[in-house]
């Protein structure tokens, strides 16, 4: 056995040059953020038989609670296990993707991604990956350990453990059958502590601060100690797997909280801050009528939660449920927080629905609880020139104006939208003022009132 002194997980000669070749390659790396704007990264392991997937299942829970703002597609290869053995793991995450394989040297052929980051279910994940996500070139890997038990890129690299596979690196015609037979010119040697193997620990050994994924690879036997305890932290069952990840501090990422939070479990009153966040996540990727769904019964008899009354009022807008928009925005404005916001939304919801009186009321109000908030005083200046343009406007009869629907800018908008308007209205009259065409702006409401004006004009 060898001792933790002997074989320090990082700041040995070989890990001090592994990490200046990982530097070295990145540097030089063809960056594709730099073109796409995000690169195409997923996780691969392959499952061997059944008695493999409690491993892949430990594997995944490891995965999210260390690294619980990252979700990217998990690739699953197996040789053709039922659909149904993976329901256990689906409901750990979204992104799930089972396909058959031959066998593990597959996870080098798996198109449509940048960069694959091959994992087993003998690994267990405890720190975070992001190294592991910057690196650009080659194909990374903790090198094989030599006869002391120290990783040597003398060795090679094991076909068991961790590796990060930058597809544009390999022979697309060709790819390599297994890990050993990866070309020497690709070869990236990573630091130990992201494949550090349990075995090397014995029973009585702690696993050394600073390990990022702990391998259990060739155990035969279950051991005991701190690196069994270690890995028995993430044997959970979905409940407490929930809970555990609900509970982490810091950001998380959108599909994970989402599929880790719902549906919430039967009789339980989830916590008021989860139930924001959700529906903060639906209402930014548009899906108003579930983010409306989850916050009206969350808010239902409690007026002093004015963050949520004012994410469901604007959900409501934007479902045309304008008189319970209002009333719950008109409740967000109670916080002196809130107010101004609450206001500017109030006053934009106002003026689309043609009020303009209401909407520069709620403009002022807003600039009287924050006279700085911009938004207000935005909509105060456009809906003053407009209370003032209604009351200039020439007495012309209806039947001698042409309506014109538009986007009318002003402020400081784009000056072609502001020049637009009046070029069009000159292909058909000299005259393009107020005394000739009604105005339409095209963001309005056109209720029955509305529509009775334009009706009116020669045309629209």
């Amino acid at each position: 056995m060898t001792t933790h002194d002997s074989t320090p997980v990082a700041g040995s000669d070989a890990d001090t040059a592994a990490d200046t070749a990982v530097a070295s390659a990145s540097a030089s790396a063809d960056d594709r953020r730099a073109v796409t704007g995000k690169r195409r990264i997923a996780f691969a392991a392959y499952v061997a038989d059944a008695g493999r997937l409690p491993g892949l299942q430990t594997l995944l829970r490891s995965l999210a609670l260390t690294n619980p703002a990252l979700c990217e597609d998990v690739v699953v290869l197996h040789p053709g296990l039922p659909d149904a053995s993976f329901d256990a793991a689906h409901r750990l995450h979204p992104r799930l993707i089972p396909r058959t394989a031959t066998g593990r040297h597959d996870v080098f052929r798996i198109d449509g991604y940048d960069t694959v980051i091959a994992l087993t279910p003998a690994l267990v994940v405890l720190g975070r990956l992001d190294a592991l996500l910057r690196l650009r070139t080659g194909v990374a890997a903790v090198p094989r350990p030599g006869p002391d038990g120290v990783p040597d890129p003398r060795h090679g690299i094991p076909d068991d453990g961790l590796l990060v596979i930058q597809r544009q690196d390999l022979d697309h015609a060709v790819p390599p059958a297994a890990g050993p037979d990866v070309p020497e010119s690709v070869l990236v040697p990573l630091d130990s502590r992201y494949d550090f193997r349990a075995s090397r620990l014995g029973d009585d050994l702690a696993v050394p601060e600073g390990v990022v994924v702990l391998n259990f690879a060739g155990e035969q036997t279950p051991c005991t100690g701190p690196a069994r305890e270690t890995r028995a932290r993430f044997d959970l069952d979905d409940e407490a797997f929930r809970a555990a990840y609900l509970a982490l501090p810091g950001a998380k990422h959108p599909d994970l909280l989402l599929h880790l939070a719902l549906p919430f479990p039967d009789g339980s009153r989830p916590p008021i801050d989860l139930v924001r966040q959700l529906a903060e996540i639906h209402r930014g990727r548009g899906h108003h009528d579930l983010a409306v769904a989850l916050l009206g019964e969350a808010v239902a008899g409690r007026p002093d939660l004015p963050r949520c009354h004012e994410t469901l009022g604007v959900c409501l807008m934007a479902l045309s449920r304008y008189e319970e928009a209002e009333t719950h925005l008109l409740l967000a404005t109670a916080s002196p927080d809130f107010a101004p916001r609450a206001y500017g939304q109030l006053a934009r919801m106002a003026w689309l629905l043609g009020r303009t009186e209401d909407a520069r009321g709620y403009a002022l109000a807003g600039l009287e609880s924050d006279p700085t908030d911009a938004n207000c005083r935005a909509w105060y200046a456009r809906t003053s020139e407009m209370v003032t343009a209604g009351a200039t406007a020439p007495d012309t009869s209806p039947g001698e104006q042409l309506a014109h629907v538009a986007l009318f800018a002003d402020g400081d908008e784009n000056a072609g939208d502001k020049v637009l308007p009046e070029a069009v209205r000159s292909c058909f009259t000299a005259d393009t003022g107020p005394g000739r065409w009604h105005q339409q702006h095209a963001h309005l409401l056109v209720d029955e009132a509305g529509l009775e004006r334009l009706n009116a004009r020669r045309a629209v």
